[in-house]
Protein backbone atom coordinates (compact mmCIF):
# COMPACT_ATOMS: atom_id res chain seq x y z
CA UNK A 1 0.00 0.00 0.00
CA UNK A 2 3.02 2.22 0.74
CA UNK A 3 4.57 1.48 -2.69
CA UNK A 4 1.24 2.60 -4.25
CA UNK A 5 0.58 5.60 -1.70
CA UNK A 6 4.75 6.68 -2.94
CA UNK A 7 4.18 5.78 -6.59
CA UNK A 8 1.11 7.88 -7.22
CA UNK A 9 2.53 11.33 -7.13
CA UNK A 10 5.39 10.27 -9.28
CA UNK A 11 3.64 8.80 -11.90
CA UNK A 12 1.54 11.50 -11.94
CA UNK A 13 4.59 13.84 -12.41
CA UNK A 14 5.78 11.86 -15.22
CA UNK A 15 2.49 11.72 -16.98
CA UNK A 16 2.14 16.04 -16.87
CA UNK A 17 5.77 16.08 -17.64
CA UNK A 18 4.51 14.08 -21.02
CA UNK A 19 1.83 15.81 -21.74
CA UNK A 20 3.41 19.45 -20.86
CA UNK A 21 6.74 19.82 -20.19
CA UNK A 22 7.25 20.68 -16.03
CA UNK A 23 10.54 22.00 -14.99
CA UNK A 24 13.09 20.20 -13.28
CA UNK A 25 12.88 21.58 -10.07
CA UNK A 26 9.10 20.59 -10.04
CA UNK A 27 10.14 16.85 -10.83
CA UNK A 28 12.78 16.97 -8.37
CA UNK A 29 10.48 17.78 -5.51
CA UNK A 30 7.62 15.24 -6.50
CA UNK A 31 10.56 12.61 -6.50
CA UNK A 32 11.99 13.66 -3.42
CA UNK A 33 8.65 14.29 -1.48
CA UNK A 34 7.46 10.48 -2.56
CA UNK A 35 11.01 9.17 -1.56
CA UNK A 36 10.94 10.51 1.66
CA UNK A 37 7.45 9.64 2.62
CA UNK A 38 7.96 6.10 1.42
CA UNK A 39 11.32 5.32 3.34
CA UNK A 40 9.73 7.22 6.64
CA UNK A 41 7.17 4.60 5.88
CA UNK A 42 9.08 1.62 5.54
CA UNK A 43 12.22 1.74 7.55
CA UNK A 44 12.40 1.34 11.37
CA UNK A 45 12.60 5.05 13.93
CA UNK A 46 15.73 3.44 15.28
CA UNK A 47 17.61 3.87 11.94
CA UNK A 48 20.18 6.54 11.70
CA UNK A 49 19.51 9.52 10.07
CA UNK A 50 22.36 9.24 7.83
CA UNK A 51 21.13 5.97 6.56
CA UNK A 52 17.96 7.01 5.80
CA UNK A 53 18.72 9.89 3.77
CA UNK A 54 20.81 7.68 1.82
CA UNK A 55 18.14 5.53 1.14
CA UNK A 56 15.91 8.72 -0.03
CA UNK A 57 19.31 9.85 -1.96
CA UNK A 58 19.07 5.91 -4.24
CA UNK A 59 15.07 6.08 -4.89
CA UNK A 60 15.44 9.85 -5.84
CA UNK A 61 18.69 8.79 -7.98
CA UNK A 62 16.76 5.52 -8.96
CA UNK A 63 13.71 7.44 -10.31
CA UNK A 64 16.06 10.12 -12.41
CA UNK A 65 17.92 6.83 -13.60
CA UNK A 66 15.13 5.59 -14.98
CA UNK A 67 13.35 8.46 -16.39
CA UNK A 68 16.99 9.03 -18.49
CA UNK A 69 17.04 5.52 -19.45
CA UNK A 70 13.36 4.61 -20.39
CA UNK A 71 14.42 4.79 -24.02
CA UNK A 72 17.19 2.48 -24.22
CA UNK A 73 16.77 -1.58 -25.37
CA UNK A 74 17.74 -3.31 -21.44
CA UNK A 75 19.62 -0.67 -19.51
CA UNK A 76 16.54 0.37 -17.43
CA UNK A 77 15.31 -3.30 -17.02
CA UNK A 78 19.34 -4.37 -15.97
CA UNK A 79 19.04 -1.24 -13.82
CA UNK A 80 15.84 -2.54 -11.92
CA UNK A 81 17.03 -5.96 -11.75
CA UNK A 82 20.20 -4.89 -9.73
CA UNK A 83 18.12 -2.55 -7.44
CA UNK A 84 15.45 -5.17 -6.34
CA UNK A 85 18.22 -7.75 -5.84
CA UNK A 86 20.13 -5.38 -3.61
CA UNK A 87 16.37 -4.49 -1.81
CA UNK A 88 15.91 -8.03 -1.02
CA UNK A 89 19.62 -8.64 0.24
CA UNK A 90 19.21 -5.46 2.49
CA UNK A 91 16.04 -6.64 3.79
CA UNK A 92 17.48 -10.08 4.66
CA UNK A 93 20.21 -8.20 6.33
CA UNK A 94 18.06 -6.11 7.83
CA UNK A 95 16.70 -8.15 11.09
CA UNK A 96 13.43 -10.34 11.12
CA UNK A 97 11.42 -7.19 11.10
CA UNK A 98 7.99 -8.10 9.08
CA UNK A 99 7.63 -4.93 7.16
CA UNK A 100 11.55 -5.56 6.68
CA UNK A 101 10.78 -9.04 5.35
CA UNK A 102 7.36 -8.14 3.49
CA UNK A 103 9.44 -5.82 1.45
CA UNK A 104 12.43 -8.16 0.72
CA UNK A 105 9.39 -10.32 -0.87
CA UNK A 106 8.31 -7.41 -2.76
CA UNK A 107 11.51 -6.53 -3.88
CA UNK A 108 12.57 -10.48 -4.67
CA UNK A 109 8.85 -10.33 -6.75
CA UNK A 110 9.83 -7.40 -8.87
CA UNK A 111 13.51 -8.68 -9.42
CA UNK A 112 12.10 -11.84 -11.19
CA UNK A 113 9.36 -10.62 -12.79
CA UNK A 114 11.59 -7.88 -14.50
CA UNK A 115 14.20 -10.53 -15.16
CA UNK A 116 11.34 -12.38 -16.89
CA UNK A 117 10.58 -9.45 -18.66
CA UNK A 118 14.24 -8.76 -20.13
CA UNK A 119 14.43 -11.30 -22.69
CA UNK A 120 11.47 -9.41 -24.36
CA UNK A 121 13.35 -6.35 -24.48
Amino acid sequence: MVALAVAIPVAAIGFLDDVRECGALLRISFHASAAVAGCLLVTDQSLAFWVVSLAVVSVVWSINLANFMDGADGFLATEAITVFTFMGIASMASGVSARGAGLGMLAWCAAAGIAGFLCWN
